[in-house]
């Protein structure tokens, strides 16, 4: 019998549902359970066909685990070698290759030294920047926030030179971006599931969690569907990431991507009910289908791929 793994932390709702549901659709051929891993031997076997990733990104001996359940023969979604180093600057790069609109970004040196590194280490460091040549492409007002995600920072909203650098002061030795501010007039959140599957919300950045999606008194726009739909699908096959949220903002017509999410944060108490419900069988029927292929799709790890000309 296939094994499907799911792999969690806080938030077991999603997980245990998604469990139930796969060990009822699989029909005593594929079985679904949580994962359980005591200390790792790197001769380890992997006992399950298909992982699902909700957690890895807090737990780096997670991490570990599942990039030898990869050599070992496992389909892990999302890819272990793709989540670890996952940066915002990297995404708004790629956008810019598959020519999905982002704000305009830019990538800061760290303020500090990094971690166990002198003055003599940056020698190839161009400093000090081209201050004005960052503000004329950014502008004002802009973000300061982590290229990578952090929960020791929070994003900081500048209005001007002053503004910016009393904030850029206070990053420490990691690396940030500044972004460009777009105050859009909707903003939407598409899952995204095996690069396939779109589930599409309005939703309010600026209510609390349990009243932020909208309930869904009309059908979205369906050219504004198609968009966010094709854009989310686009970026998740370039990026090689299965199982994920991408949000939307609409301004003057267009479609700019604001952020990712991976994995997303799926609570039953947040969503729509009947989207819940369908995020679930997407998932558990996209798991199930993994499960069945007779050998794993070894081009999801290689990103560079993609880039080949």
């Amino acid at each position: 019998m296939d094994k499907i793994g799911i792999l969690y932390g806080t938030e077991h709702e999603f997980p245990e549902i998604l469990v139930s549901r796969i060990n009822t659709l699989g029909k005593d051929k594929i079985e679904a359970r949580k994962i359980k891993i005591g200390a790792l031997l790197s001769n380890d076997n992997n006992d399950y066909k298909v992982i699902l990733d909700l957690v890895s990104h807090e737990v780096p001996f997670y991490a570990s685990y599942l990039k030898l359940a990869v050599m070992n023969g496992a389909d892990v979604v999302n890819n272990p070698f793709i989540i670890s180093p996952f940066e915002q600057f990297f995404n708004v790069a790629l956008c810019n290759k598959l020519e999905i609109k982002m704000p305009k970004t830019v990538i800061l040196p760290s303020k500090e030294l990094p971690a166990n590194t002198s003055p003599s280490t940056m020698t190839n460091l161009d400093y000090p920047l081209d201050w004005n040549n960052l503000f004329e492409y950014v502008g004002f007002p802009g973000m300061i926030k982590p290229n990578r995600f952090d929960l020791s920072h929070t994003e900081m909203t500048v209005y001007n030179k002053n503004e910016f650098f009393a904030a850029y002061d206070i990053t420490g030795n990691k690396p940030f971006i500044y972004q460009e501010y777009i105050e859009f007039e909707k903003y939407f959140r598409s899952f995204i599931i095996s690069a396939k599957h779109a589930i599409t919300l309005e939703y309010d950045p600026e209510m609390p969690r349990h009243k932020r999606y909208i309930e869904p008194k009309e059908k979205i726009d369906e050219e504004i569907l198609n968009r966010t739909t094709n854009a989310g699908i686009k970026y998740a096959k370039a990026s090689c990431l299965d199982f994920m949220a991408v949000d939307f903002g609409l301004i003057n017509g267009n479609i700019y991507v604001i952020d990712f999410h991976t994995p997303p944060e799926v609570r039953h108490n947040e969503l729509p009910n009947g989207l819940y419900n369908e995020l679930v069988e997407i998932t558990a029927n996209s798991l199930i289908e993994r499960a069945k292929l007779d050998k794993t799709d070894t081009t999801n790890y290689r990103i560079s791929d993609f880039f080949r000309k």
